[in-house]
C-alpha cells in the first residue's frame, strides 16, 4: 500500500513539473515599447497619431508648452504660433521609451471682409433710396432712413473730366434744401481695427457749396440704431465730403473727438474721393489719408494726399456706410460708385480704367486632333487665331487636366506640346496691348508635364510682342517672359527671360510634380526699372496668394515695353505638356476660372 502511495506522489510531482515548464514556455518576457508618432497641422491645431509598437500600455505626451496628455491619439490646439518640441513617452511592464519631434504651428490669418460696392444701377430711378438695395456685394440689406427727407435715385452717372471717366447708370442726389437728413446701410461683415489698411471711395458731384456752411458727408458708421445727430458721435465715425467750411472738401470726425480737417480743394464739380485708412489694431488713433482724383490703376503715394488725420473714432471698427447733410442750405451733391475694400484696386471700378480686356482661352471650341494653327477667333481679348512661326504641329486633344492638388478639372479640350517634333514656336496676338503702366497684372495657365526629368530643353508659355519675329533660340526676337520647364537639369519649374537680359530663375518645384496651376503676378511700375514678377504654384482658387508665398520671383526688364501676345516654344526633346485655361487679367479673380 505504501509503495502504491509513493508511486502516486511521484507521478503527481512529475506532472506538476511538466505543467510549470509548459507555463514558462507559453509566457515569454514582454519587450519594451518602441515609440513613434506622426502628426498633421491645421493652423494652431495638431492631430497626433500614435505609431508605437511592441505593446505600449500607457502614453504620456508633452506638447512643449507646459501642457500634457495621456491619450493615445490626442488632438491639441496651441495658444500661439511657434515651433515646439513634442515628446511622447510610452511604457509597459518591461520599461518605457521616448520619441520627440518638432512641430511648427501658425496662427491663422484673419479673413478679409468682402469688398463692398454700390453703383445704384439696379435701383429704381425717381424713387427714394430708402428700402432699395439687397443683401449682396458686401451689404447686409437695404438703405435705411434715420430721419429727414427723401433721398432719391436719379438717372445718369457722374462725368469726371479730370479722370476722363464716367460712372454708369444711376446715382443718388443729396439735396440740402430741406430738413436735416441721415441714412445708413449696414455691411454683411464689419471692418475691424486690426492693423490692416483699408480703402473707402466714392464719386461726388458738388453744386452751390460756396453758399452755405452746412456739411454734406458720406460716412463710415457703426451698426446701431442711432440718429447720426448733429452734435455727437451717435454712430458716425468718419465723414468725407463738404465740411462745415463753405466750399471746402475735407474730413469730419464726430464726438467725443469732433474735428474738421479741410483741404485746399474746392467742393465744386465732379471729384473722386478716396480715403486710405491705416488701422493699427490698438486704441491709438488710426491714420486716414484723403486723396482727390488720384489716377485710377496707380495707387497714390503717401504724401500726395490732400489731407490726413489721426482718427480715434475708428478704433472700434465700422459696420456700415451712411450719409448726412444739414438742411436749410443750397448745396446739392450727386453720389455714385461707393466702394469699401482691402486694396486700392478693390475700390477702383473697372470702367475707370483704360484697360485692355481680360484674355482667356479654354480650347473647348477647337477642332480636336488637329493643329492649333489657324484656330481661335478674334474674341475674348484675342486679335485672331494662333500662328505657327516655326517647327512642327501642336495639336488640340480631347480632355482637360485633372489637378488633384486643387481638386479641379479643366473642361473640354487642351493643347498638347510634344517636344519630340523638334524646336517649335507659336504665338497669338492680343486685341490690345498690356502696358508697363504701374498696374498689377496676372497671367495663369494649367500645365501637365511628362518625360521632362532627363530633358534639358525648355518648354514654356510666354508673354510676347506681336511683330513678325520667330522667337529664336538665342533671341529675344519678341519673347519677353517664359514660364514652365527651364533648361536646367532635373526638370525644375521656373521663369526664363531672353536677351539682352537672358536669365533663368528655377524653383525647387519639379514640373513632374503632377498637374500645376501656374499663376504669375506681374507688378509693373511704369518706369524703365525692371518689373517684379512672382510665380505661384497651385495657389488656392478664390484666395489671392500673399506676397512671399511665391515659388520664385524675378525683376524682369524685358516687360518695360508691355506685351502684345502670348506664345509658346519648346526645344526638341522628350518632354510633353498639356496646356489649358490660359488667362491674362488685372486681378487674381480674373485669371481664376469659375469652375475652379
Amino acid at each position: 500500500m505504501k509503495t502504491k502511495l509513493n508511486s502516486v506522489l511521484i507521478l503527481l510531482s512529475i506532472l506538476t513539473i511538466v505543467f510549470l515548464v509548459g507555463c514558462d514556455e507559453d509566457d515569454p518576457s514582454v519587450d519594451e515599447p518602441y515609440t513613434l508618432f506622426t502628426f498633421n497641422v491645421t493652423d494652431l491645431t495638431v492631430t497626433f497619431r500614435n505609431a508605437s509598437v511592441d505593446n505600449p500600455q500607457s502614453y504620456s505626451w508633452d506638447f512643449g508648452d507646459g501642457q500634457t496628455s495621456a491619450e493615445e491619439n490626442p488632438i491639441y490646439t496651441y495658444q500661439e504660433g511657434g515651433t515646439y518640441t513634442v515628446i511622447l513617452t510610452t511604457s509597459n511592464s518591461s520599461g518605457e521609451d521616448q520619441f520627440e519631434r518638432t512641430v511648427t504651428v501658425i496662427e491663422p490669418e484673419e479673413p478679409l471682409p468682402p469688398i463692398v460696392f454700390e453703383t445704384f444701377d439696379s435701383f429704381t430711378a425717381d424713387a427714394t433710396v430708402e428700402g432699395q438695395g439687397t443683401a449682396a456685394d458686401g451689404w447686409a440689406g437695404a438703405w435705411t432712413r434715420l430721419d429727414g427727407d427723401d433721398v432719391n435715385v436719379v438717372s445718369g452717372g457722374i462725368l469726371n473730366n479730370s479722370l476722363a471717366v464716367e460712372s454708369s447708370g444711376n446715382s443718388i442726389l443729396l439735396d440740402a434744401s430741406g430738413a436735416n437728413t441721415r441714412y445708413k446701410r449696414n455691411f454683411s461683415t464689419p471692418y475691424t481695427d486690426n492693423g490692416n489698411t483699408y480703402w473707402f471711395a466714392f464719386q461726388a458731384e458738388f453744386t452751390n457749396t460756396d453758399l452755405d456752411g452746412g456739411e454734406v458727408q458720406v460716412m463710415l458708421v457703426d451698426n446701431d440704431a442711432e440718429s447720426f445727430g448733429a452734435g455727437g458721435g451717435d454712430g458716425q465715425f468718419l465723414g468725407i465730403g463738404k465740411t462745415i467750411n463753405p466750399s471746402a472738401v475735407g474730413l469730419m470726425t464726430f464726438g467725443p473727438f469732433n474735428n474738421v480737417e479741410a483741404t485746399d480743394v474746392t467742393a465744386d464739380g465732379a471729384l473722386w474721393l478716396v480715403a486710405k485708412i491705416e488701422t493699427n489694431g490698438t486704441a491709438d488713433p488710426d491714420l486716414v489719408r484723403l486723396f482727390v482724383n488720384p489716377t485710377p490703376g496707380t495707387e497714390p503715394a503717401d504724401g500726395t494726399e490732400a489731407v490726413s488725420f489721426a482718427a480715434p473714432e475708428l478704433s472700434g471698427g465700422w459696420q456700415g456706410v451712411g450719409f448726412k447733410y444739414t438742411g436749410g442750405n443750397v448745396s446739392s451733391v450727386k453720389i455714385d460708385d461707393i466702394y469699401v475694400g482691402n486694396t486700392y484696386q478693390d475700390v477702383t471700378p473697372l470702367n475707370y480704367l483704360d484697360l485692355p480686356p481680360v484674355v482667356f482661352e479654354t480650347f473647348d471650341s477647337y477642332t480636336v486632333d488637329a493643329s492649333v494653327e489657324g484656330q481661335g477667333a478674334a474674341e475674348d481679348g484675342w486679335l485672331g487665331p494662333w500662328a505657327r512661326l516655326s517647327g512642327g504641329d501642336v495639336n488640340v486633344v480631347s480632355g482637360g487636366i485633372v489637378n488633384n492638388t486643387l481638386s479641379v478639372e479643366t473642361t473640354g479640350n487642351s493643347l498638347l506640346l510634344d517636344a519630340s517634333v523638334g524646336a517649335t514656336r507659336y504665338k497669338r496676338g492680343l486685341s490690345e496691348t498690356y502696358l508697363d503702366d504701374g498696374r498689377t497684372y496676372w497671367f495663369a495657365f494649367q500645365a501637365e508635364f511628362a518625360g521632362a526629368t532627363d530633358d534639358t530643353g525648355e518648354l514654356i508659355v510666354m508673354l510676347v510682342d506681336n511683330d513678325t519675329e520667330d522667337f529664336g533660340g538665342s533671341g529675344p526676337n519678341g519673347q519677353f517672359l517664359g514660364i514652365g520647364k527651364t533648361i536646367s537639369l532635373g526638370a525644375p519649374l521656373g521663369m526664363m527671360t531672353f536677351g539682352p537680359f537672358n536669365n533663368i530663375d528655377a524653383t525647387d518645384v519639379s514640373v513632374e510634380d503632377g498637374p500645376l496651376w501656374l499663376v504669375a503676378k506681374i507688378e509693373t511700375n511704369g518706369t524703365a526699372d525692371p518689373d517684379l514678377v512672382r510665380v505661384f504654384v497651385n495657389p488656392t482658387p478664390g484666395s489671392e496668394p500673399a506676397n512671399g508665398t511665391e515659388a520664385v520671383s524675378f525683376t524682369a526688364p524685358e516687360l518695360n515695353g508691355g506685351w502684345q501676345g502670348i506664345g509658346f516654344k519648346f526645344s526638341g526633346g522628350t518632354t510633353t505638356a498639356k496646356i489649358d485655361d490660359i488667362y491674362l487679367g488685372f486681378r487674381f479673380a480674373d485669371v481664376t476660372p469659375e469652375n475652379y
